[in-house]
């Protein structure tokens, strides 16, 4: 198996602060629904997101290497700020938060070697895509600038920005599957899972610059 763990929904922002001003609450809209975590799965929730800022491949993110990142971060980020409410957690227990991310449907447990676990992913998610295009580099006619004037861009690839320029059209990522099925199709392998893995490597960089968000169709 080959696990990604992918973030589902778009980030709203802290709610709920005490009177000490210490963070309650995160909420993240996941279709029409908020939905509200403690701070310590908020961060787990942002690291699947990854970072880059630069168009370039976003590695699959699975339980191991996502809780070596949250425990790398120190005590002040890993609760968001001092005083937070909820649990600050240890390599024992990152596997049962994401487990509570997964039952609230704000990640997926997706199998980059299965067709089957790319296709069932694909109908039930879209991309949503935020900001706007600044056009590509001259220097660079395959990389384009997204962002809003006046900003500092981010940067994707040319597959990337068809993904971003065509998310308001598509009703899911299935549909954009099989547009990419005869690009990355060879001899040997599973068209449907080398576009859908190919297409994942792509929206994994949008995320990952806050270029675009994963939701449910």
């Amino acid at each position: 198996m080959i696990e990604d763990l992918l973030p589902i929904g778009h980030p709203v922002g802290v709610m709920g602060s005490n009177e000490r001003g210490a963070v309650e609450l995160y909420q993240i809209r996941r279709g029409r629904e908020i939905i509200s975590v403690y701070p310590a799965h908020w961060n787990l929730w942002v690291l699947m997101r990854g970072h880059r800022p630069t168009p370039s491949r976003i590695a699959p993110v699975d339980v191991d290497g996502l809780a070596r990142a949250y425990l790398e971060l120190d005590d002040h980020d890993r609760r968001s700020r001092p005083g937070d409410a909820g649990p600050l957690l240890n390599r024992a227990d990152v596997g049962s938060a994401i487990d509570d991310l997964r039952a609230a449907g704000l990640a997926y447990r997706l199998d980059r070697g299965s067709t089957a676990s790319m296709t069932e992913f694909a109908g039930r998610h879209r991309l949503v895509a935020f900001m706007s295009g600044l056009g590509n580099l001259r220097a660079a006619p395959d990389t384009f600038a997204l962002g809003y004037p006046g900003g500092e861009p981010v940067f994707v690839s040319r597959l990337g920005m068809h993904l971003w320029t065509r998310a308001h059209e598509v009703r899911g990522l299935g549909e954009e599957i099989d547009t990419l099925r005869e690009q990355s199709a060879s001899a040997d392998g599973d068209p449907q899972l080398e576009a859908g893995n190919l297409m994942l490597d792509e929206a994994r960089a949008l995320l990952a610059v806050g270029a675009a968000v994963l939701d449910v169709v």
